[in-house]
């Protein structure tokens, strides 16, 4: 340790650190990919791609690959998750594109995993049936067919 200040020590760890880092660039990436390996998020598919650029694993073009334009910022699209580097590189108004079809994707496929129909749904808001019955009848709970019927859930389906 080569300061007893607590202040200088700090100073120390902090320029000893940052140099550490600019001299090993991988180090960094390969703590992004651990980091990514435990626990496989966008945010930490962002942190291996930053460090992936830092380290010159791979390198950004100039041209966005859908458009060809030139000459705009070009941005990281992960195509999934699951691989962080494998990405798309788009300009904003593509990758806002590739963006709202993907949310787009996700809402399709979450209407497809819904435990009721659309006629169970109009069934359960006009009967006259308890709750409880409902739910047994369904097999899912009072609460799920309370937000059915208060319309806080499918609200996509009309009566």
């Amino acid at each position: 340790m080569p300061y007893k200040d607590p202040e200088k020590r700090r100073e120390w760890d902090r320029t000893h650190k940052k140099k550490y880092r600019q001299n090993h660039p991988e180090v960094g990436f390969n703590t992004a990919m651990s980091v990514w390996n435990k626990n496989p998020t966008r945010a930490h598919s962002r942190q291996v791609v930053y460090y992936a650029l830092k380290s010159g694993m791979i390198e950004k073009p100039t041209t966005c690959s859908r458009c060809g334009r030139e000459g705009c910022v070009i941005q990281a699209h992960h195509l999934s998750y699951d691989d962080p580097l494998d990405i798309e590189w788009l300009c904003v108004s593509c990758h806002n594109i590739a963006d709202r079809n993907r949310q787009l994707k996700n809402v399709e496929s979450y209407q497809n995993t819904r435990k009721l129909t659309d006629e169970q749904v109009r069934y359960i808001r006009s009967s006259t049936k308890t709750d409880r019955e409902l739910a047994s009848m369904y097999g899912i709970s009072n609460c799920s067919i309370n937000k059915v019927r208060n319309r806080l859930t499918y609200k996509d389906v009309s009566d």
